[in-house]
């Protein structure tokens, strides 16, 4: 090494920056190994040399301040020489690349971090929602709510179910009624089947009714004469009053009777326009507000007339998952819950025409405490109920009720806002008024006549009865 580019240790420091020491590489590049790039200094600092194997090593340098090690040392620290007290000199644009590329790979970190956090936040409120939203309290209510809004609007709805009587005496007997009922607006239709089992009676009634708003009622018998037949079999005394009313039995047996809005004034199925009074009219035109059905809710919740005493396991009614609980009925409850909801503005022309007062429902809730002691040995129906978990509509319920002589049962499934419902008047009728004319020609005094020349000796329906 040159003797001028030796280091005398006693030489004092110059205030000036010293340059970097000048190494010669040998011969063999390959003897060096490639080194990373240095990183960045934080602050000034003052490194001492470190001599590689392969490099003559100075004399005297080891503790020699100031003196920057070669470009090529393994030592991974900056090529160059500060003195303390004197700022950093500024990054290199390796040192700069660096840095940017590390907050690129934090990115992502931080994003997914974020992510995490408001995936589990949003979980923890929609559970919170959920069981809040789930609690029996709070899906009767809506039940309730939806429901009462639901039928004042007229939305098409439906209820499928069985009503069946058992009895217990000494000649026991049954009675099932299975019925499909359909409303579409103001139009509605009732199908149903009753059999009856009774000591050596069985028989079945078929039958429909169909509304067209207040204009039009059909009516259908089904399997009349079958029906007419198991009735009379045990009963011969029946046949005697059937057989004159064949003729009419066979026309009508499985066809649909027209009865129009005159007729159902005349026959007194309904009320004249005169007749009806203020009261019925605001009833039937009765709606109630979003507003109010919002009010529905938390009058339910203060005057909770039906309780889930026991929440029983989910089940899937009409493809629909279905919340399930054993209900308790609370009378009282029910006359408060009717008591506030007359008080909603919705309802302000049914308190008004009805003539609806506070102390009327008071004195119905004296009176049921009143009768408490008296009925407190009945027998409580066991009422169940299934709601829809979407729709907050009743699916089905379930009333059972049992004593010593009788035993009730009844359930049904329910719809309710069921788009695919539609009722319609039939397209094929017979008009009353005609039938009304074949049924007073068989029961003339000429027909009897008739009868009696022929060496008939079946009463009439018009003698029978008298």
């Amino acid at each position: 090494m040159d003797p001028q580019d030796q280091i005398n240790p006693e030489q004092p420091l110059s205030s000036e920056p010293t340059e970097p020491m000048q190494v010669t590489p040998p011969n063999n590049p390959q003897a060096l190994p490639k080194l990373p790039d240095p990183p960045m200094v934080a602050g000034p600092q003052v490194f001492g040399p470190q001599t590689p194997s392969n490099i003559a090593p100075s004399p005297n340098t080891s503790e020699t301040p100031g003196v920057a090690p070669p470009s090529n040392s393994p030592s991974n620290q900056t090529p160059q020489v500060f003195q303390f007290g004197q700022p950093s000199p500024p990054a290199s644009a390796a040192s700069k690349v660096k840095l940017v590329g590390s907050k690129r790979r934090l990115l992502p970190i931080f994003t997914i971090i974020f992510l995490i956090i408001l995936v589990l936040g949003s979980a923890a409120a929609f559970a919170y929602y959920t069981v809040m939203n789930s609690k029996p309290e709070k899906v009767l209510a809506d039940a309730i709510s939806n429901t009462m809004k639901d039928l004042l609007d007229r939305k098409p709805s439906s209820m499928i179910g069985t009503l069946k009587y058992e009895f217990k005496d000494d000649i026991p007997g049954t009675i099932t009624l299975d019925y499909n009922s359909k409303m579409d607006g103001d139009n509605s239709q009732h199908e149903a089947s009753l059999n009856l089992k009774y000591d050596k009676i069985d028989a079945t009634i078929k039958g429909a009714v169909t509304t067209i708003g207040d204009e039009e009622v059909y009516i259908k018998f089904d399997d009349l004469q079958k029906s007419i037949d198991q009735i009379t079999n045990n009963e011969p005394m029946y046949g005697m009053l059937t057989e004159q009313y064949k003729p009419i039995i066979e026309k009508i047996d499985g066809k649909w009777i027209k009865i129009d809005k005159e007729s159902l004034v005349e026959y007194g199925f309904v009320q004249s326009q005169e007749q009806v009074d203020k009261c019925s009219a605001a009833v039937t035109n009765l709606r109630i507000s979003k507003e109010d059905q919002k009010k529905l809710k938390n009058l339910f919740l203060a005057n909770q007339f039906l309780v889930a005493s026991e929440k029983l396991p989910k089940e899937s009614i009409d493809s629909e998952t279905s919340y399930h609980y054993k209900i308790d009925f609370n009378e009282e409850a029910s006359i408060q819950f009717t008591k506030s909801v007359v008080e909603l503005d919705s309802f302000k022309t049914v308190k008004a025409d009805c003539e609806l007062k506070p102390e009327d429902f008071d004195k119905q809730v004296e009176d049921l405490k009143n009768n408490a002691q008296a009925n407190s040995n009945e027998v409580k129906p066991v009422a169940e109920l299934w709601v829809g978990r979407k729709t907050r509509r009743p699916t089905k319920l379930k009333i059972t009720t049992s004593e010593e002589t009788i035993t009730v049962d009844f359930v049904a499934t329910i719809k309710i806002d069921d788009k695919g419902i539609k009722v319609e008047a039939p397209s094929e009728s017979i008009n009353i008024k005609d039938l009304k004319a074949d049924i007073e020609a068989l029961a003339s005094p000429s027909a009897s006549t008739s009868t009696d020349s022929n060496d008939s000796q079946e009463p009439t329906l018009e003698t029978t009865l008298n």
